[in-house]
């Protein structure tokens, strides 16, 4: 990870969340990770492309091994909310609305699936 793929670092770029072109810039830049409830880290990401594409990443057991689990989607952005639809790894198709708070929390509302609500930036490799 370095330092200018952070929520911190594109603040003080002087970008901001609150400016619908900033917080497209801040989407694209930032490396997204989601919950890490175990010992092998963050078992979600999240990247945003600068056509409207989303790819939604699931670490998941099939057949008792890890594998990641790709699916794309799209997004836009409303204001400060960002619209993501697509199909959830190993689930349904999903619209949910998330934000961007002012910690750098990425949080989405609970039309998506639970792994993927909530991303910051840091790659917690282990929580146990």
């Amino acid at each position: 990870m370095t330092i200018r793929d952070t929520f911190g670092y594109q603040v003080l770029t002087g970008l901001s969340i609150n400016k619908e072109a900033d917080l497209s810039l801040i989407l694209q830049r930032v490396t997204w990770y989601g919950p890490s409830p175990g010992t092998l880290g963050s078992i979600s990401r999240i990247i945003f492309k600068p056509n409207g594409q989303v790819v939604l990443r699931l670490h998941a057991f099939i057949d008792d091994s890890p594998k990641w689990i790709t699916e794309k989607g799209t997004y836009k952005l409303k204001g400060n909310s960002i619209i993501v639809r697509g199909k959830a790894p190993l689930g349904k198709q999903f619209t949910a609305t998330g934000n961007l708070n002012a910690k750098g929390e990425l949080l989405f509302s609970n039309e998506m699936p639970e792994e993927l609500r909530r991303f910051t930036d840091e790659p917690d490799d282990c929580s146990a």
